[in-house]
């Protein structure tokens, strides 16, 4: 399994991004460039692709391929993007993926789960006596103080010169 693994996850090289993306030369033509400026091109390529599959540059392109945009060659970020988005055809992650599902024991093999135990329920006579009791401590409450609308003066109301409507100050006499 270690090499299905490493097989899986082996980042494309130089040459394979070269070769996938020169593959599509034909259908995005390319201007004439010297040496220098060929070397940059691709250098901004490896860099932007560099640590993906060659499964994945592949799937990319494609992708880029059948995209309405596809009027030019992707930028390298572009291309990346849609590298790590569009699901590919790693034969060798599938194959990684296949070799570790076999490996894992099989649910008939494994021991079989020991099922909890029962906690002891109470008898109807305890559990008449538990709610009484909560009844009684529940009484002692006002359990609707918070929901009740609390009684506050109106926005709309007329103040005096000092700023106080008569509601408030009925209801600040309330309080103090």
């Amino acid at each position: 399994m270690p090499a299905l693994r490493e097989a899986a996850l082996t980042p494309a090289t130089e040459d394979q991004i070269r070769q996938i993306i020169g593959a599509r030369f034909a259908l995005f033509p390319q201007p004439q460039r010297n040496d220098g400026q060929w070397a940059a091109w691709w250098a901004d390529y490896y860099d932007a692709l560099r640590g993906l599959t060659p499964y994945a540059v592949e799937a990319g392109m494609a992708a880029w391929v059948r995209s309405p945009e596809a009027e030019f060659m992707a930028k390298p970020g572009k291309l990346r993007e849609l590298a790590l988005t569009v699901p590919n055809e790693n034969v060798w992650a599938r194959a990684h993926h296949r070799a570790q599902t076999a490996s894992r024991p099989v649910a008939s093999q494994q021991e079989p789960a020991k099922p909890e135990p029962e906690r002891e329920r109470p008898s109807p006579e305890a559990v008449k006596a538990m709610l009484a009791d909560f009844r009684l401590k529940m009484a002692e409450k006002d359990t609707f103080r918070d929901i009740r609308a609390k009684i506050r003066p109106s926005p709309q109301a007329r103040v005096d010169e000092t700023g106080i409507s008569a509601e408030a100050r009925a209801l600040m006499a309330r309080h103090a």
